[in-house]
């Protein structure tokens, strides 16, 4: 015999299990929604703090195991850099004075930069002048970069050294030698 009663609870039923259902997907559909929002926000934040393209797809070359990512951002020029007039346009170039360097280690306490205004890439040499021999040589140096606690190729022994930081710089686009300019500076070894 058909039972009306019995088909509408079951139906009644049915509906109010497809509603529960609807009202489920909804909330892991907000859920989804909310961590996706967050995944997102941390994607945006982390690229407005790290923007791309400034320790990757550079030219840096490495020279005497030189690596690349010892390259660190300068937040601004620094205060004490002095202008170098080039060819056609002005450079500015750090000021050096007495650099020290723990004795008998190649570890050497400075920071090497190439301003962030400049119109150039550079790298930086250093050269004793009693014996014109080269202690260090860097990669190409992006504007806006520095090299920090460069490493040596030979050990320093107590004592102070007479040297000349030669800079070089070079064009961003052709990477021509745009010109050269040799600092004095006194390194000291203790």
């Amino acid at each position: 015999m058909f039972d009306g009663e019995k088909i509408a609870r079951k139906a009644l039923l049915r509906a109010h299990e497809i509603e529960a259902e609807k009202k489920h997907r909804r909330i892991i559909n907000r859920r989804a929604a909310a961590i996706f929002g967050l995944f997102a926000a941390s994607a945006v934040i982390a690229l407005l703090i790290f923007p791309p393209g400034k320790l990757t797809g550079n030219r840096i070359f490495i020279y005497n195991e030189q690596v690349p990512l010892a390259a660190y951002p300068i937040l601004q020029a620094d205060e004490y850099a002095t202008k170098y007039f080039g060819a056609e346009q002005c450079i500015s170039i750090p000021n050096v004075g007495d650099i020290t360097a723990a004795a008998e280690t190649h570890g050497l306490n400075a920071v090497l930069f190439n301003p962030v205004n400049n119109p150039c890439y550079f790298t930086f040499e250093i050269i004793l002048t009693d014996k014109e021999e080269s202690i260090y040589k860097s990669g190409l140096i992006e504007p806006g970069m520095c090299i920090e606690n460069p490493a040596l190729l030979k050990e320093l022994e107590k004592g102070e050294y007479e040297a000349v930081l030669v800079i070089r710089f070079y064009d961003l686009e052709s990477l021509d030698l745009i010109n050269t300019v040799s600092l004095p500076l006194n390194i000291i070894a203790a």
